[in-house]
């Protein structure tokens, strides 16, 4: 349907939207094809590691980001992964870069095409590093490397430690009194305070080391 102001309609006499599409609820069968929506596919196979369907966005200019098939699995381009790509700000002239990846096994990369562990953020790649299946989380960079956790002033940074039962064992860093504390089996066991005292068995260290 084509209605008079120029609203195209597929499936629906009433689009509501430029190009509005209805059809059958999506369902993982069908080789994960959108048989009921919109299934866009390139028309020649994509070699591996090479993009194959995709949608581009504008802001209004020549430069656009994407969201494309990618060819991560095999050469039979049947292991399909996600790309998120974006555009500089350097001109129309400028090509897309890719900034994330979804892989075929559901490994996810943010400055990576080739993700290694679940979650695998990469500044820049460090030669000969090696991962397990067990990472989950991998910050990488070839520099100085860091995780920062931004807590409010009157609040808590704490890394949770967890696992039939939550917070086992934690670290955490008090910002309003500017003391640092380390539990293991669910109680504190030492504590620095604000002067750099240190108290083992005790919350409230009274010398360098304090030993309750």
């Amino acid at each position: 349907t084509i209605r008079r102001d120029g609203n195209v309609g597929i499936g629906t006499s009433s689009p509501l939207a430029k190009l509005e599409v209805k059809g059958a609820n999506y369902v993982l069968t069908n080789s994960g094809q959108a048989v009921g929506g919109i299934h866009v596919s390139p028309s020649t196979g994509a070699a591996l590691d090479a993009y194959g369907g995709a949608i581009s966005f504008s802001a209004g200019g020549t430069g656009s980001s994407a969201i494309a098939a990618v060819n991560d699995g095999s050469s039979d381009t049947d292991g399909n992964g996600l790309a998120f790509i974006t555009h500089p700000s350097a001109g129309s002239s400028a090509d897309g870069e890719e900034k994330m990846r979804l892989d075929n096994v559901g490994n996810l990369g943010i400055g990576t095409t080739s993700p290694s562990t679940k979650t695998h953020i990469v500044g820049s790649s460090v030669s000969g590093t090696s991962y397990d299946s067990n990472d989950i989380l991998t910050l990488e960079n070839n520099s100085f490397s860091a995780l920062n956790i931004v807590a409010s002033p009157t609040t808590a940074s704490t890394l949770i430690f967890s696992d039939d039962t939550r917070a086992v064992g934690y670290i955490q860093y008090n910002h309003s009194g500017n003391y640092m504390r380390f539990n293991s089996n669910g109680s504190e066991r030492l504590r620095i305070d604000s002067s750099g005292n240190v108290g083992i068995g005790t919350s409230s260290p009274s010398s360098k080391l304090d030993i309750d």
